[in-house]
């Protein structure tokens, strides 16, 4: 089900859109469309733990889950398959539904990040929560609004009049005291969503079983299925594509990741635990400082050449991410990504040796991270040059670019709005690989 369209998911829209390709907002009629943005994907992608799980017995505990409560809603479920490709890969198909039959006597007010969240098919944890109607009990039914534009403040007790949009209904785990007396702060669930209005449903997997992670993301994990030896992640929290390399490679290799957020560190140490993950090295550190030529011990910084694949990752300004209900980025922020996304390009290079491969990814669509960035590395560097994307998904670059027609049809970029397979119909992301020429 579509989002209103009269939602427009930009603070700073007008200089935000002249760095936005017009294929993503603009309907054939050649007006302003933001439903891209707007929508989460049509499918959920699960990346399975192949470690410890067999895809196969996944995709039958999905299905399962997903029919008993089919029965209980009267209704066709979800199609569950394994993609054709990317064999570690689950997909997942939304509810087929035409909206809410009802409206419950509670509301719950959420924050925007929380919002987009359930449209993906999560339940709603007690930090996103900003309102809760007074009466609302312990299992109560509760219509769940998006706080569009950031007007509701936490603990607000009456009836939520700013801007907001109806996401989800659910059952309240948490009452209104515990949410918010006394300043407290709660983990958990706190509404446990039974309909949400995108109609992506909830899985329910072991944790060590693997994670939902969105299929770009998985497919980047695979183009280091032919390399053996050490493998640097540059900016690599929370761990998603880490610990995915770390189990493409298994016994051939390792990984080493790095972040300079001490926090986010202890996140990639937290999901190679869950996941049982033993070939990962994680250091708290700038990976714009991460080389040195005079570096002679283990860890941080390391000598030049002494990876033979690197993935680059970098921060970016995230525009690709869907749903996207309300994004506060600012010019100068968005400005502010090339010059770090430069910086992060020449340590990797200065990492690699000599035949090695390097991937830098993005969950952007800007011109300026993807296409001109590959564009400025190649004629910065000329010891590297691009190598086609293997496996090959997503659509060629876009034509108004720097890069050349066969430039274009070496890189990868996904989302776009043409299709509604699963290849087609993703976030935003842009995979590039390179060799560094001996």
């Amino acid at each position: 089900m579509a989002l209103s369209e009269n939602v427009v998911p930009f603070k700073y829209k007008d200089e935000i859109v002249n760095h936005i390709p017009k294929v993503f907002i603009e309907s054939e009629d050649g007006s302003e469309d933001y439903s891209w943005f707007l929508n989460a994907p049509s499918f959920s992608t699960f990346r399975v733990n192949v470690e410890k799980y067999k895809v196969q017995d996944l995709v039958n505990v999905i299905e399962k889950q997903l029919l008993e409560e089919a029965e209980t809603k009267n209704k066709c479920p979800p199609k569950v398959f394994i993609h054709k490709i990317i064999n570690d890969c689950i997909v997942v198909s939304r509810w087929n539904h035409n909206g809410l039959e009802k409206l419950w006597e509670y509301d719950v007010i959420v924050d925007v990040a929380c919002a987009n969240a359930v449209l993906r098919g999560a339940d709603i944890f007690a930090p996103g929560i900003l309102s809760m109607s007074s009466n609302a009990m312990i299992g109560d039914k509760v219509n769940v609004y998006a706080d569009i534009e950031k007007n509701c403040r936490r603990g607000y007790n009456k009836k939520f009049t700013g801007k907001s949009l109806l996401i989800s209904t659910g059952k309240v785990k948490i009452t209104r005291d515990q949410l918010f007396k006394n300043n407290a702060t709660v983990r958990g669930v706190g509404v446990e969503v039974d309909w949400n209005l995108s109609g992506i449903p909830k899985i329910k997997l072991p944790d060590d079983a693997g994670l939902l992670q969105n299929f770009p993301s998985i497919v980047c994990g695979h183009m280091f299925k032919n390399i053996t030896g050490n493998v640097l992640d540059m900016c690599a929290a929370p761990g998603n594509k880490t610990t995915h390399i770390a189990s493409i490679l298994g016994d051939k290799g390792e990984v080493t990741a790095l972040d300079k957020t001490k926090e986010r560190v202890a996140k990639i140490g937290r999901l190679c635990e869950s996941l049982g993950v033993t070939n990962v090295k994680y250091y708290l550190y700038d990976a714009t400082k991460c080389i040195s030529e005079n570096a002679n011990h283990i860890g941080p910084p390391f000598m030049t050449e002494s990876f033979q694949a690197v993935l680059l990752d970098p921060p970016c300004s995230a525009l690709g991410q869907r749903p996207s209900l309300m994004n506060n980025i600012s010019p100068s922020q968005l400005k502010s990504y090339v010059f770090l996304q430069r910086q992060l390009l020449r340590s990797a290079i200065k990492a690699l040796s000599k035949g090695g491969l390097l991937v830098y990814s993005t969950c952007t669509i800007t011109l300026e991270e993807n296409e001109e960035m590959v564009s400025w590395a190649l004629k910065q560097f000329p010891e590297i040059s691009l190598k086609s994307v293997e496996p090959s998904l997503g659509y060629p670059g876009l034509q108004n670019s720097s890069l050349s027609e066969k430039e274009r049809e070496l890189v990868s970029r996904f989302g776009l709005p043409r299709g509604s397979s699963v290849d087609e119909d993703t976030i935003g992301f842009f995979i590039a690989c390179f060799n560094k020429n001996i």
